[in-house]
């Protein structure tokens, strides 16, 4: 009972660090992007830099963070990487009082913010085994976290806004360090926490927490060269039929949201002419969407085999994805089609994305489980912005109809992989 309640603790004090640090970070985001573009004036090309600075962590340094979280134990990177991120809120709040409007000095500050957000990431997905052996709580857990950052994502923007319009940019950016502090306590909380349980846990029946001794001394003699130990996740993934078949589930999803979503508002917004008020209305559906489907995710992964779900998901995402076309076709019925596209997309690709992350944190062996979470990131989200850019350019080399046709056709190409990699027969000689 006593355990039961430790672990009811920590992982309460994990959910609240990562609800802060959700709000912090969209806080700032929101933030550096209204004060670059209304108050510093930066150019297009500026903050197409601001934006691949932030993103290219995902893709050139997820590897080595993943690394770093397995070796010196996610809890520690947690508390390194939120201090990171206090320290940034805090010289941004100062260079705003202090008035240094360099565009280097924001791009480095968000250069690092890319690292801390990745390693913090990892972090929280990585130490949750470690402070609980249950399956449905890690699922919870990870449900939850979702769920906060998609709440943070909804309310955190406005609350930006607002704070900048009536109290200016200072105040704004120091509300995000705040939140970071915040964050940083109950990280700081696990990290003090999870030493004296493994010394009392350890003759006790919590093998989960019993095996670090040992985890630590097999990292500390691998022998190994560097690249093979930053290839380990790859390696993982591929040797899981599952893993590997939710990776390209799950990338198809984000490269084809990726190619399509720019598109999309241009056809809202300049071809149809819907209107500013109707994009608003759809980016709140999606967030409601995306809010319903952390919060059901622990059912619904608990209650439908993972193959089912995967395979249900991108055949509902594949269709879905035809919904622009059919918009363009049937003007009069693009505002239904849009906000049934926007909903069921938001809906499956949460739930999608907090499977996968349950099942790789229950089924990966916890002192690879960072390499492995980094190697997912790496594939699912460093390629967005590239498919990003191959969309645009898609659309002014062909027609704007090319990248909304791609997508789909990227949606249904990846469940039929999915389905040969898990099929019984595939499964059975793995």
């Amino acid at each position: 009972m006593q355990r039961e309640n430790t672990e009811r603790r920590l992982l309460r004090s994990l959910q609240v660090s990562n609800a802060s640090d959700a709000v912090g970070r969209e806080f700032i985001d929101s933030s550096i992007a209204i004060i670059a573009i209304s108050l510093l004036g930066f150019s297009t090309t500026q903050i197409g830099i601001l934006d691949f600075l932030e993103s290219g962590a995902a893709l050139f340094l997820a590897l080595p963070i993943g690394l770093l979280v397995d070796h010196y134990r996610p809890q520690t990177i947690l508390t390194i990487s939120l201090a990171l991120k206090v320290l940034l809120g805090t010289l941004l709040c100062l260079g705003l009082t202090f008035e240094i409007t360099s565009p280097v000095f924001f791009m480095a500050l968000v250069f690092f913010l890319g690292i801390s957000a990745i390693a913090s990431e990892g972090a929280q997905t990585s130490v949750v085994p470690f402070l609980t052996g249950s399956s449905s709580q890690i699922e919870t857990a990870i449900s939850r976290m979702a769920m906060a950052d998609s709440i943070a994502g909804v309310i955190a923007p406005a609350a930006a806004g607002f704070t900048l319009a009536f109290l200016g940019p200072t105040p704004a950016t120091g509300a995000a360090a705040l939140f970071f502090v915040l964050a940083l306590v109950f990280a700081w909380r696990i990290l003090q926490r999870l030493t004296p349980i493994k010394s009392t846990t350890h003759h006790a029946s919590a093998p989960h927490v019993a095996d670090d001794r040992s985890d630590e001394s097999e990292l500390e003699n691998d022998t190994r060269t560097l690249s093979q130990k930053l290839t380990d996740g790859f390696r993982i993934l591929g040797r899981n039929r599952f893993l590997l078949g939710a990776v390209c589930l799950i990338s198809a999803g984000n490269i084809g949201l990726a190619l399509g979503d720019s598109m999309v508002n241009v056809v809202i917004l300049r071809i149809l002419d819907l209107g500013m008020p109707f994009f608003g209305i759809l980016g709140t559906v999606s967030a409601i969407a995306g809010i319903l489907a952390a919060s059901l995710a622990p059912a619904i992964v608990k209650s439908v085999p993972l193959r089912t779900l995967y395979i249900s998901s991108s055949i509902i995402q594949a269709l879905v994805a035809c919904l622009p076309l059919l918009a363009l076709m049937i003007p009069n019925w693009a505002h239904i089609l849009f906000l049934v596209q926007s909903a069921s997309w938001a809906f499956t690709l949460t739930v999608a994305n907090i499977a996968g992350f349950s099942y790789i944190a229950k089924v990966v062996d916890k002192k690879f489980l960072g390499r492995a979470s980094a190697a997912m990131r790496m594939l699912t989200m460093g390629t967005v912005p590239f498919a990003a850019l191959l969309g645009g350019v898609l659309a002014d080399i062909g027609a704007i109809t090319v990248p909304l046709i791609v997508w789909p056709l990227l949606t249904a190409t990846a469940v039929t992989v999915y389905i040969f990699l898990t099929r019984p027969a595939a499964s059975g000689r793995a």
